[in-house]
């Protein structure tokens, strides 16, 4: 656990222990206190009313670790860090990991309840297993299919897989990945680090459409792997583009709520068609993003815009 500030030891793991390598991205949590020892109390109370809420409702919840652990980090919130970032190698931000807990996200995710793998809800978690090679094909992996419903969009979806370290012998390797079922099955993300037994996908805007989250592993261990799964979306309207205009009369949109680091674009249009893109733009810090049309002050002619993510 680390402080919300950033003033904590970070980055890899140093030493690795067998087949295990370092470089497993520390801290995986960050709380607003101003001492570590005191964040780490404050994350480990967090997880004590997630178990104490698990007793008796959740059992799978409350008798393994992995699942309030995949819980609270599913849960975490990344928008107080402009620098926050993730790849499809490295599952967590480097400094902030999977961002700072929210004890609210936790509890709603930890109160929509189990779900086994096939058809699941928006939100939810998971305990499974995946089965020892070269096992029957079925037990390799695992699947999720849910929905985000028509007239929405996911505005912060968050998933996160992870099992237990175990620190010798085979190293086991789990891969996260998020499929848009609607578009023939087109991988949208993916978490596949190879030494973290943690995988992180996190999504802003994800678009109405059937979607699969799929766990499965590439590694030669011979044992069999329990594993815990958590996501939660929260819906909304998605990306909004508000029209105002300059002292020169030129438009200026502003389009709220952008997700740093992809691309987006505008596009522009007299009596709503044909659209042709003006503008093209990758945000590098959350939040709202304002630009100046020089070109489409046009008088006694409505001129329309519209934006969306280049790659959903």
């Amino acid at each position: 656990v680390g402080r919300s500030n950033g003033a904590h030891s970070r980055n890899g793991t140093i030493f690795g222990q067998g087949n295990y390598v370092a470089g497993r991205v520390k801290p995986e949590i960050v709380i607003p206190e101003t001492v570590t020892s005191w964040s780490t109390g404050a994350v480990s109370s967090i997880a004590a009313v997630l178990y104490d809420v698990a007793q008796g409702t959740h059992p799978q919840a409350y008798d393994h670790s992995e699942v309030i652990k995949a819980i609270i980090m599913a849960g975490a919130t990344k928008q107080e860090f402009d620098g926050w970032d993730r790849t499809t190698t490295r599952p967590l931000d480097e400094v902030f990991g999977a961002g700072e807990a929210h004890i609210l996200n936790s509890y709603l995710i930890l109160s929509a309840g189990a779900q086994t793998p096939g058809t699941v809800a928006p939100t939810g978690w998971s305990f499974s297993n995946i089965a020892d090679p070269p096992g029957p094909t079925s037990f390799l992996e695992r699947t999720y299919d849910f929905t985000v419903p028509a007239d929405t969009v996911a505005e912060d979806f968050s998933v996160i897989l992870n099992w237990h370290y175990s620190g010798s012998g085979t190293p086991r390797d789990l891969k996260l990945e998020l499929i848009s079922l609607t578009n023939g099955n087109t991988i949208v993300d993916m978490s596949d680090s190879s030494v973290d037994n943690i995988e992180h996908i996190y999504r802003r805007h994800l678009p109405a459409g059937n979607y699969q989250l799929k766990v499965s592993r590439s590694d030669s261990s011979n044992s069999s792997i329990s594993f815990a799964l958590a996501w939660q979306s929260q819906f909304g309207d998605g990306l909004q583009t508000l029209i105002g205009k300059t002292s020169s009369g030129d438009p200026e949109l502003t389009i709220t709520e952008i997700f740093k680091d992809h691309p987006y674009f505008i596009e522009r249009s007299i009596g709503l068609g044909p659209w042709s893109v003006v503008h093209t733009f990758t945000p590098t810090t959350w939040g709202d993003y304002v630009w100046e049309d020089p070109d489409g002050h046009m008088p006694g002619v409505e001129v329309f815009y519209r934006s969306g993510w280049s790659n959903p």
